[in-house]
């Protein structure tokens, strides 16, 4: 099923490209600083994201399998968008158009010489593509840098579609914990705060609720005043609901001062506890 996620946005991602088009515009292009394939980052980002949107939707642990269907999926939509371009490619009054003006290319001569397929047209693109130079969004050079180095440019578009496929992943998975049995993410739910120094006793107090649900639910109801510029324990409810177990595990918050004098909370992982709950408490 994320396959079919994945191949809904990676034919979104080719749709918004050819709206681009009709303004002249081609965002896998865009490179900002001339070697940066931002367009071909964003466009890849776009395609992978069905892939990941399933998987949180579903709440599933992310697998290299996945990772390598979002770089499979970039791959294929970077040579889709250039089919959609030759698929779309009309003349009209000798200017090439994306609107379906005219006539369509393949129906002229390449080179006066061969049919306009799409091998040809890929190559004519790599011949005379023209490098735009803005500074400050003035345009102060266009040039044809040939078609050695419209190859590189283009193979470097490719890997900014890969690359953007795994950052999707990356940005999407990200601070997500997963249940080690089920391999499904965790659901959470804070539960009250407590100043440090009382991390035993807050420990023993949630355990003797465990009782019955009924004390456990009185037991986090009170939620203690504390001073955010103190250091504080923060407590969670962590609970899988394929294999119905449940954790509660505790936060060491504390604050320091950044340079410019504002207030930074900051968690000390090495102060870190969690304990296991009984899912009844839920």
């Amino acid at each position: 099923m994320y396959l079919i996620w994945g191949a809904f946005t990676a034919l979104l991602t080719i749709f918004l490209e050819f709206i681009f088009l009709q303004g002249s515009f081609s965002l896998h292009n865009f490179n900002p600083g001339l070697f940066i394939p931002a367009g071909g980052w964003i466009d890849g980002l776009l395609c992978a994201s069905g892939i990941y949107l399933y998987m949180k939707i579903k709440r599933k642990r992310v697998k290299i399998r996945h990772r390598l269907c979002s770089v499979i999926i970039a791959i294929v939509t970077f040579s889709l968008i250039y089919f959609m371009m030759y698929f779309s490619a009309y003349v009209s009054d000798g200017n090439i158009n994306h609107s379906f003006k005219g006539e369509h290319i393949s129906n002229y001569m390449y080179n006066k010489t061969e049919v306009y397929s799409f091998r040809n047209y890929l190559k004519s693109i790599l011949e005379n593509t023209t490098t735009i130079t803005t500074v400050n969004g003035l345009v102060t050079s266009k040039d044809n840098l040939g078609f050695g180095f419209n190859k590189f440019m283009l193979m470097l578009e490719l890997l900014g579609f890969c690359v953007g496929g795994l950052t999707c992943g990356v940005i999407a998975m990200e601070g997500r914990d997963y249940c080690r049995r089920c391999k499904t993410d965790f659901m959470r739910k804070r539960l009250y705060s407590f100043k440090d120094g009382f991390l035993p006793e807050e420990i023993e107090g949630v355990k003797n609720s465990f009782e019955s649900k009924e004390s456990f639910k009185q037991f986090i109801k009170r939620d203690q005043a504390i001073e955010k510029d103190i250091p504080y324990y923060e407590a969670t409810l962590k609970y899988c609901l394929s294999c119905k177990t449940a954790y509660i595990e505790y936060r060491y918050i504390y604050s320091k001062k950044s340079k410019d004098n504002k207030v930074i909370f900051r968690e000390d992982k090495d102060k870190y506890e969690v304990i296991e709950a009984p899912y009844i408490i839920i």
